[in-house]
């Protein structure tokens, strides 16, 4: 008779507490667990794009470093160069002499800076008039920046960034064309 009343008296009061806490637990920890974990989650996204903000920082400077300067102090150079003087001051029968002393300053200016994949001067009518690629001499030869080739033809891929900036240098500024 006793285990017929214990049957029907239902859970201990052990067993009504136990229950109670873990629901009250779980009703309080689930929030905090929750905001714990969109912190944690929001803090690594704000550390990851403050990392990725400093690479990219990072590269950039060093492409300051390693490719402008270095581009900018090669034009310079070049500039100043006395075969590229030679070749503007030379007579048009002299050109092909005074080309290839162009085309050995352009040569030494790429094994200088090896990150140069070709070194190419071009004539204000968009013509080659001498170039270097990957160490060797006279590369495109006859190439015009504006040839109209279609894009399966051999050096067409190397034209197109050759077209887009003459289209730019070629065009005179305002100031330029008006004298002031």
């Amino acid at each position: 008779m006793a285990a017929a009343r214990a049957r029907l008296r239902g859970p201990s009061l052990f067993s009504r507490l136990f229950a109670a806490f873990i629901a009250s637990g779980v009703i309080v920890a689930t929030p905090l667990i929750y905001l714990s974990w969109r912190a944690a989650t929001e803090g690594a996204l704000l550390r990851l794009e403050q990392t990725v903000a400093q690479q990219l920082d990072t590269i950039v400077r060093g492409f300051e470093q390693e490719f402008a300067l270095g581009l900018l102090r090669s034009l310079r150079a070049l500039e100043n160069s006395e075969a590229l003087s030679a070749f503007h001051l030379s007579p048009e029968d002299e050109r092909i002499v005074t080309t290839k002393g162009l085309e050995s300053a352009l040569l030494r200016m790429q094994q200088d800076f090896p990150s140069y994949s070709g070194i190419y001067y071009f004539d204000r009518d968009g013509g080659l008039v001498s170039g270097v690629e990957d160490g060797v001499r006279g590369t495109l030869a006859g190439t015009r920046v504006d040839a109209q080739a279609g894009a399966n033809a051999p050096g067409s891929w190397r034209r197109t960034p050759f077209r887009e900036v003459f289209q730019r240098v070629r065009t005179p500024s305002v100031l330029l064309s008006s004298g002031n």
